[in-house]
Formats: C-alpha cells, structure tokens, sequence
C-alpha cells in the first residue's frame, strides 16, 4: 500500500428519506489512524426545507471545504453522517418555521440510502 493524496473540492451526495422535509445534513470526512485517533479533514453542512423537495426520498449534495491531504499508510477515511453540528450551526426545529419566532420542535428520522450509487463521496 501507498499514501493516498486526497486534493480539491469535496462533495457528498446522499439518498435520505426523512419523516419531515426540514432537516439537516452535515458530513465529515476524517482520518483514522491505526490506534483509532481520528483527524476531521473537512466538512460541509446543508439546511433541507419542502423547497428542496417534498417528503419521501430525496437526493442531495452536500458541499465541503477542498482539500489537501495525505493518508498515511494504515490509515482509514470516516465519513460521518449526522442530522446537525450544534452550536456551530443552528438547530433544525424540524417544522420550518423561522428560528427568530419558532415555539415547536419536533423530532426527524432520517434514513441514508446506500447501494448501486445512492450515496457516494466526490474529490
């Protein structure tokens, strides 16, 4: 095995079906080395409404930092997948209504689709 040189923009695109529209996407491409210490790399973070399509599966592309980096040898890539990155970003309250004046919360399950090219990494 050699190092493995990762350089440019990084996208991930993910199949999801979500019991609400409203929702958050965040990813996080990181390094884990041969101890399990983990390096995050880049991320990207994507607020989904009903305009970005309606309830059911859906698919979206979450836009990261570029990159420049070297995996080491033994190392491993980790995509973490979460529905948001609180306190770096706001929290989704699931209904859509504006943050400033939203009174109610309601919880959102999400499913990542994976298999024959629902989701996949871009660099």
């Amino acid at each position: 095995m050699e190092q493995l040189e990762l350089l440019g923009d990084v996208s991930v695109t993910l199949t999801t079906s979500a019991t609400s529209p409203y929702h958050d996407l965040f990813v996080c491409l990181c390094d884990v080395g041969p101890d399990g210490r983990a390096i995050n790399i880049t991320d990207g973070y994507r607020r989904l409404s009903l305009a970005a399509g309606g309830p059911g599966r859906r698919t979206t592309t979450v836009e990261a930092l570029p990159v420049a980096w070297r995996l080491d040898v033994g190392h491993r890539l980790r995509l973490l997948v979460a529905a948001g990155a609180f306190p770096r970003f706001a929290r989704n309250l699931g209904l859509g209504e504006p943050l400033a004046i939203a009174t109610e919360s309601r919880d959102v399950d999400i499913t990542v689709h994976c298999g024959a090219g629902a989701s996949f990494i871009s660099i």
